[in-house]
């Protein structure tokens, strides 16, 4: 949780605080994917458990893989891809700030890439 980043130092050290994620508390957010549901070309569903807050909910977030290439240095394939999706804080028990200031809906966005060993 150390490496939220809004662009915004100021709004990162508030999100780092006790008043939302509490990072000195609860320092990992993990997902385990359980299925991958495919839906068209270069797009999937990925299905699995969000764990945040020693809380553990079933949550669906978009895949939508970018290209695929090969590593210039060590000249292995690569898949570029991007995944999104939305969760509602509450349900993590994340945030002590109301909804009418700041949504309960909070985006997640990976951007990442894999490297065929």
């Amino acid at each position: 949780m150390a490496s939220v980043d809004t662009d915004n130092e100021k709004r990162n050290d508030r999100l780092k605080s006790a008043d939302f994620f509490d990072i000195a508390k609860y320092p990992h957010i993990t997902f385990k994917s359980t299925f991958v549901k495919y839906v068209e070309c270069k797009k999937c569903k990925v299905i699995g458990n969000l764990f945040m807050h020693h809380v553990t909910k079933a949550i669906t977030l978009d895949l939508i893989l970018n290209g695929i290439g090969k590593n210039m240095i060590m000249q292995k394939p690569i898949a570029g891809f991007n995944l999104r999706g939305i969760v509602n804080r509450a349900v993590f028990r994340v945030g002590k700030v109301p909804a009418a200031i700041v949504s309960e809906n909070v985006e997640i966005k990976v951007n990442g890439e894999f490297e065929q060993e």
